[in-house]
């Protein structure tokens, strides 16, 4: 069970980081199959290579070891966890996070229902799938 604090701060963040919420007239199956990822966006990290390097290292033993299922979809994959305590909020930094240094991904976060998880949906500009497979 979501804390109400652990609610609030995650919407904090979202907010912090900018993050456009869905139409009234996506429904959420669609939210996860369209892209709306232009590619003409530039695909730059800001990230020096070693700093990039750690933050790979820290991601993949912190988040990425979490991964319970992946699905490829178009210019992108959703990446879906257990929905654990901790969970969300950890997701929630790390979209604000990215947000700060590879501008160009595009993130979608949804609680599945009757516990069946969280889904990540990150996806960018063609180009960026690559950088989305090295995580």
């Amino acid at each position: 069970m979501i804390s109400k604090i652990a609610i609030l701060t995650i919407l904090s963040l979202l907010l912090l980081a900018n993050i456009n919420c869905a139409s009234e007239s996506e429904r959420p199956e669609n939210l996860f199959t369209n892209s709306t990822a232009k590619s003409t966006e530039p695909i730059v990290c800001t990230l020096t290579e070693p700093d990039l390097i750690k933050r790979k290292e820290k991601l993949k033993k912190e988040l990425f070891s979490k991964i319970i299922k992946k699905e490829e979809v178009g210019n992108g994959y959703i990446f879906f966890f257990k929905d654990e305590e901790g969970m969300l909020p950890k997701l929630a930094n790390f979209i604000v996070e990215e947000q700060q240094c590879c501008k160009f991904f595009h993130y979608d976060l949804s609680i599945q229902s009757n516990g069946k998880g969280i889904a990540l949906k990150v996806s960018g500009p063609i180009g960026a799938k690559l950088m989305i497979e090295s995580l």
